[in-house]
């Protein structure tokens, strides 16, 4: 039997506290194998954020900059193994002391390498002078995306840096004497994205293009391209703000998807999700004192999606009732329309579909893709998720009569901390 991966978008600070907690307890149950977080995130603190609380690096888009992996002592060495096309980067910092050198392996289309004394503001950049060079020579064919590639970084006891990368040997560079351990950082580039290996089981962080808009189909490709390594797992892909999760019924989902290979697509059963609401209500779980949730016209926005008002009432209510089951008519009901991608699941063999374009990759996987495979999408009733907001339920500006004021996000996450694993 193949893995349980759940995906992640990640991600801002205040919305993952509850989520972490879940996903967690799932991973020390052994529910669930791998937890992939996709730093897709547009502030520099919620950058530091993931860096710091979700595992190591395992795969960089070539815009996505320098990320830290090591810090090595003197007297230590640190061994890399990777893959990528061309255009290895590697950075060596250290406290206190200004600037940086970068080592390229296999840059000019795989065709030449270099060591350069950097300034810190270049950090950031990926424009380089010719000056900048302290070394370079032409090392045709030294990278091969196919194969795995080790390098070596050794930083001796009198302060001098060596690094090798597969039998090739740069020049020993000596300016971090005054410095008692090094930073490590590496990247892609130009086109070329690097693949950390060997990276343990658990969480690890997958980083994005940096100021990329709507850049979530470089997930979908990741795993696409890598159809045979996955095929046979299960896919979970969850929003950043899920703040309850049903760790009690999660296996019972993970089966609902494995046993239905009819259904390209299965959501939970999620607490703010208008098609959901929609179908709770039907099914007699949710009483219009809570609210009346229509079926949103072909899947898509509808009164619950702009309503912060609403979506209050429809959290507190769970809340209130400890988070039982909202029974939907069946146990699997099938949709054939767009679904919010809240929380949903596929089968591996599904990736096969899935090398899609930038865009609207919530409508690519729950509505175009179903349509030309003639296949149905389906939502869950035994696995409940809360789902905390969507944008315009904290930001919308005109409140009506009916809807007198946007979800206060503090407000909700504090009540669903109640409901919490012990």
């Amino acid at each position: 039997m193949g893995k349980v991966i759940l995906i992640t978008f990640a991600g801002r600070e205040d919305r993952m506290e509850l989520l972490r907690v879940y996903a967690l307890k799932l991973i020390e149950k052994g529910l669930l194998d791998e937890w992939h977080i996709w730093d897709f995130t547009r502030a520099a603190s919620d950058r530091d954020y993931i860096r710091e609380n979700y595992g190591p690096v395992a795969y960089i888009r070539p815009a996505a900059g320098y990320q830290k992996i090591a810090t090595v002592a003197r007297g230590k060495y640190f061994k890399l193994p990777f893959m990528i096309k061309s255009d290895f980067h590697l950075a060596i910092k250290a406290k206190g002391q200004s600037g940086f050198v970068e080592y390229v392996a296999g840059g000019w289309a795989n065709g030449r390498s270099a060591i350069r004394r950097l300034d810190d503001g270049e950090f950031t950049t990926q424009e380089r002078s010719p000056e900048s060079e302290v070394f370079a020579m032409d090392t045709p064919g030294i990278m091969n995306s196919c194969l795995e590639n080790n390098a070596t970084i050794n930083f001796t006891d009198k302060g001098e840096v060596s690094v090798s990368l597969d039998g090739f040997n740069f020049p020993d560079v000596d300016y971090f004497r005054k410095s008692g351990e090094i930073e490590i950082y590496v990247r892609g580039g130009f086109g070329h994205s690097l693949e950390m290996l060997n990276t343990p089981p658990g969480i690890k962080r997958f980083i994005g293009d940096i100021g990329l808009s709507a850049p979530y189909f470089q997930s979908f490709n990741y795993y696409a391209d890598r159809y045979s390594t996955y095929r046979d797992d299960v896919f979970l892909k969850c929003d950043d703000d899920i703040v309850y999760l049903d760790t009690e019924h999660f296996s019972g989902y993970v089966d609902a998807i494995r046993n239905n290979p009819q259904y390209f697509l299965i959501s939970a059963n999620v607490v703010n999700n208008g098609i959901c609401a929609y179908l709770q209500q039907k099914g007699g779980s949710l009483p219009e004192s809570v609210g009346v949730f229509e079926s949103p016209p072909g899947g898509l926005y509808g009164s619950l999606w702009e309503s912060g008002y609403k979506a209050s009432k429809l959290h507190e209510y769970f809340v209130e009732q400890r988070a039982r089951i909202f029974n939907l008519e069946k146990e699997v009901v099938e949709w054939d329309a767009r679904i919010f991608i809240n929380f949903v699941g596929w089968r591996g063999e599904n990736l096969r579909y899935m090398n899609i374009p930038q865009g609207d990759d919530e409508g690519m996987i729950s509505v175009q893709i179903p349509k030309y495979l003639n296949k149905k999408i389906a939502v869950y009733s035994k696995f409940m998720v809360g789902h905390l907001s969507f944008f315009p339920q904290e930001y919308k500006e005109d409140p009506q009569k009916d809807d007198p004021g946007k979800i206060d996000p503090k407000k909700i996450i504090a009540l669903y901390r109640t409901l919490l694993p012990v």
